[in-house]
């Protein structure tokens, strides 16, 4: 691999050289071959639109450059008109031919997804004019809609609905929809024409088992050392000069036989060591305290951030001040209370917000234990409880919550390397 790469490093620089010599185009073309290094693509429409430069588009385009002729990274003309240019770039490309439907390499955006998070409502209702999917999707499943909720875009959202748009469209990453975007950048125009068009008040993100996905991780990791090991053993063996047996292919293609010994050797473990670990059981890890996260509603997502204006406008729009997250069953109080919007959680308890709803802990309930400062363990930026007024640590004892209520779980580590399950009274 260092032997590739250091290959491919010198004949960069050679290429480089002979360039710098003024050779000629077909030459330098026919010797990067040879050296096995890529030449850039010629998109000179593009690098013109990259600059902004519409006289040169212009005097291109009458010279008969390809309009659709794309970067290295699949970025066209069009896409950067959509980026950095305007309107009149925008219809004169299209005008030429451009295809609104092009996808960059990374990422696989379209135009309109550029001019969507530019939040460009003119450029985006020409691509749309011209054909452009109002529902197109990037690598990571995000919505034309997504970007306009993020770039605050009243308009372009607006544009993007009124041709027929998803309102309720979700990503690939987390299942998130445009509201639940705009509910966490905090833009209350966007969310309350987003509520206006309709948007469900009531969807959750995805919910994940975190400790489920670790031991998934834990297997693929030993499946992909199992083939490591196997191909090795391959290798050893032809470099070795000895005749490679069916066993020798088998063993290196049937990667599922060599983990399933690799799990049986595992499992055969000394008979001492198993009581040791039955008697003194290893404190739990991060991924199963954290238990399952996500599941996150709207309100939710703007009650995190601590955006109280959103959060305001989801409740009018009829948002339940007590819907709970499907992951760890959180509710909006209890959000607002554990990332210190304390103000927020006063603002839910005047609106009714149920301070005994039920979840990994009670609203009225901090941790015995401060976070800790060594490195991985999670800290949320929550005042110290010293530091705390103590009218806003008893509202929510006015409020009706338990004074007996306890902390299910904690993922704060102790100094000692111990667990905490239970808050101190």
């Amino acid at each position: 691999m260092r032997t590739r790469i250091l290959g491919r490093t010198l004949g960069a620089l050679c290429l480089g050289a002979l360039l710098a010599g003024g050779m000629p185009p077909d030459a330098r073309v026919a010797d990067a071959a040879l050296l096995g290094v890529g030449t850039a693509p010629d998109a000179p429409v593009a690098d013109a639109a990259m600059r902004g430069d519409v006289a040169e588009v212009r005097a291109l385009l009458r010279q008969g450059a390809d309009v659709n002729a794309a970067q290295g990274d699949g970025m066209t003309a069009l896409h950067w008109a959509a980026e950095v240019g305007g309107l009149e770039l925008t219809e004169m490309l299209l005008y030429a031919g451009a295809n609104p439907a092009a996808r960059t390499r990374n990422g696989a955006y379209v135009p309109l997804h550029l001019a969507s998070r530019a939040g460009r409502a003119a450029v985006a209702a020409a691509l749309l004019e011209a054909g452009s999917d109002p529902d197109a999707a990037t690598s990571t499943g995000a919505r034309p809609l997504h970007f306009a909720t993020q770039a605050a875009s009243v308009e372009t959202a607006r544009t993007l609905l009124d041709h027929g748009a998803d309102v309720d469209a979700r990503d690939h990453a987390h299942a998130q929809t445009p509201l639940m975007w705009a509910a966490s950048w905090g833009h209350v125009a966007v969310v309350a024409l987003l509520v206006e068009r309709g948007a469900d008040l009531d969807a959750a993100s995805r919910a994940e088992d975190i400790a489920a996905r670790a031991d998934a991780d834990d297997e693929e990791r030993e499946r992909r050392n199992a083939r490591l090991d196997a191909m090795i053993a391959f290798e050893r063996a032809a470099a070795e000069g000895r005749q490679v047996t069916p066993e020798d292919i088998g063993v290196a293609r049937n990667f599922d036989e060599v983990q399933a010994a690799s799990d049986t050797a595992a499992a055969d473990e000394d008979e001492e060591e198993e009581k040791k670990k039955e008697e003194e059981p290893d404190p739990l890890g991060y991924h199963d305290l954290v238990g399952t996260q996500g599941g996150l509603t709207p309100l939710l997502h703007a009650v995190r951030e601590g955006h109280a204006a959103t959060a305001e406008a989801l409740l009018d729009g009829g948002a339940d001040i007590d819907q709970v997250s499907a992951g760890d069953r959180t509710s909006p109080l209890l959000m607002a209370t554990i990332n210190g919007h304390f103000d927020l959680a006063l603002d839910l308890l005047r609106r009714g917000a149920d301070p005994t709803r039920t979840g990994p802990a009670t609203p009225g309930r901090r941790r015995s234990t401060p976070p800790s400062t060594s490195s991985g363990t999670p800290s949320p930026s929550i005042p110290s409880p010293r530091r705390t007024s103590r009218r806003r640590s008893t509202s929510t004892s006015w409020s009706g919550c338990s004074k007996r209520g306890r902390i299910r779980t904690s993922a704060w580590r102790r100094p000692s390397g111990t667990w905490s399950t239970t808050s101190r009274a």
